[in-house]
């Protein structure tokens, strides 16, 4: 009878064994750990998030090796690599670690330099650093390929003013203002027109204040207040921002008015609300004839 379990059995066994296993090895992906690492990100437990997103990228760096003893060939994993490290990078910012997070989301961008949503993410945290030009770089090589991206001119709009850079902030602003008027969907952007107009109403800047350009935003807003409904709190807000417009165009009569109806909203809501105090100081200053300077 020919043994079966002889030595050289054994050993072949042993080695399609670890061939099978290395094959085994070389197709996991790391996309469990990625869903479980989103998962942590969206339930606040950034820790345990960034846990499952390294044991994602060991999973591949293993899965690359295996396939390579085995086949001599790697898989082109990049992708959930890149996954991986964008998630370490968001869920060190939800901490506050901004260079910890820099430094990851750069080596994403090292790997391949188009990839927005880890662009933007490192723009943010340039900002957090107070590295205002580098933060306007990263938002200005995206803006090269997605010329009509509103939130992004509002962002570095903002940069160019903390770097004194009036003129190519206003520029952003009134880009801003060009493609909303092209696209006519105010009500969908009211929180940026609104910001807008009071930057334009009360920016210390004389380069950057504009009453008229304020005040026509402010017309905006209040056209566009009719499509949607709002509390007496945000009502009363907007009335402030349309004050504040007129106050800059020397027109405090209207400003007043405007102020007196807010409390007016908010008296007749019932509601007390923190901007109550806001819109007093306002109404006093322009009694006096003064504008607001924020």
């Amino acid at each position: 009878m020919k043994k079966i379990f002889s030595f050289q059995n054994i050993l072949l066994i042993f080695v399609l064994g670890f061939i099978f296993y290395q094959l085994y090895i070389s197709l996991l992906d790391g996309k469990a750990y990625l869903e479980e690492g989103q998962s942590a990100i969206i339930s606040s437990e950034y820790e345990k998030a960034i846990d499952f997103f390294t044991q994602a990228i060991e999973e591949i760096d293993r899965s690359n090796q295996a396939m390579f003893f085995s086949t001599g060939m790697t898989l082109d994993k990049t992708k959930n690599n890149v996954k991986a490290l964008q998630g370490i990078g968001k869920a060190l910012i939800k901490q506050k670690e901004y260079e910890k997070a820099n430094m990851v989301l750069t080596e994403v961008l090292n790997i391949n330099a188009f990839y927005p949503e880890s662009r933007m993410d490192r723009a943010y945290t340039y900002t957090k650093l107070e590295k205002y030009e580098e933060a306007i770089e990263d938002y200005s090589f995206i803006l090269r390929s997605a010329p009509n991206a509103v939130h992004l001119y509002n962002s570095r709009g903002h940069l160019y003013l903390r770097t004194r850079d009036y003129e190519n902030a206003v520029n952003d602003f009134e880009k801003i203002i060009s493609l909303l008027s092209e696209k006519k969907l105010y009500y969908n952007h009211l929180e940026i027109l609104d910001r807008l107009s009071i930057l334009f109403s009360t920016y210390p800047e004389d380069l950057v204040r504009n009453g008229e350009r304020a005040l026509e935003l402010a017309d905006l807003i209040f056209n566009s207040m009719k499509q949607i409904q709002l509390t007496s709190s945000a009502q009363a807000h907007f009335h402030d921002t349309k004050a504040l417009a007129h106050a800059e165009c020397g027109q405090y009569d209207l400003a007043i008015d405007l102020i007196q109806k807010a409390l007016k909203f908010l008296e007749e809501s019932g509601s007390t609300s923190p901007i109550e105090k806001k819109l007093n100081l306002h109404l006093e200053s322009f009694k006096k004839g003064t504008p607001i300077r924020n």
